[in-house]
């Protein structure tokens, strides 16, 4: 069961680290290289997440998509599914939509203030060379940015593996996610010597991820 526990942990930090890694990409490559009419308000929409705790965040999806959620009901009503059928809060799924809606913010902004330092005079350099949009991204954007894009990946799973206020109440006893399993072996059995051998594991994996940043990159992720 411990075994397991690691194994979704690990399986769910990775695919939301891909997840808002991708999407934050794309986000902070569009606020990087666009000037339009309320930009702050967007950024601020996007960062509004950072503000909320864990659990809140939790309380909202089920209010979104729980069994009397709002989409839920919504969803039921225009196609006469029965009761539920649309729900996804609890369990696996709603905890992958949780946990994204918690680190996408984290990462668009971490990758859009790498995106804002790269020199604009090496992408026109780049373009009055013959060169494609997707190639001076590929060739001269993508280079400058991948520390930021390290950071954003390290950023992403270190919070996912260690996140326990949205998993509290998003697992609902089908997911064994590893805090979790760290609390109630504490609280329901006592045993403090696995949960201590547990929280060891979390933090050698969690702790090796963003020390393997600092060796290949140097410095601190949080910088």
């Amino acid at each position: 069961a411990y075994r397991n526990s690691i194994f979704i942990s690990l399986q769910i930090a990775v695919i939301v680290t891909v997840i808002t890694t991708v999407l934050g990409l794309i986000v902070a490559y569009y606020l990087a290289k666009n000037e339009f009419r309320g930009k702050r308000i967007v950024i601020s929409i996007i960062n509004f997440p950072t503000s909320l705790p864990g659990i809140l965040i939790a309380w909202g999806i089920i209010v979104l998509v729980g069994r009397q959620g709002v989409f839920s009901l919504l969803g039921s009503a225009i196609t006469g599914a029965r009761s539920g059928a649309f729900a996804f809060a609890l369990g696996y799924w709603g905890l992958l939509l949780g946990y994204t809606y918690f680190t996408l913010p984290r990462v668009t902004m971490t990758l859009l203030s790498s995106l804002e330092k790269i020199n604009l005079e090496l992408e026109e350099t780049a373009y009055s060379l013959g060169a494609s949009r997707f190639q001076t991204f590929r060739h001269v954007v993508l280079p400058e940015i991948m520390p930021g894009i390290a950071s954003g990946v390290v950023l992403a799973f270190s919070i996912n593996m260690v996140a326990f206020g949205t998993a509290l109440l998003l697992a609902a006893g089908k997911v064994s996610v590893l805090p979790l399993q760290i609390y109630s072996v504490v609280l329901g059995f006592g045993n403090y010597n696995l949960a201590s051998a547990m929280a060891i594991v979390l933090t050698v994996i969690t702790l090796g991820v963003i020390m393997s940043y600092g060796y290949v990159f140097g410095g601190s992720v949080y910088e």
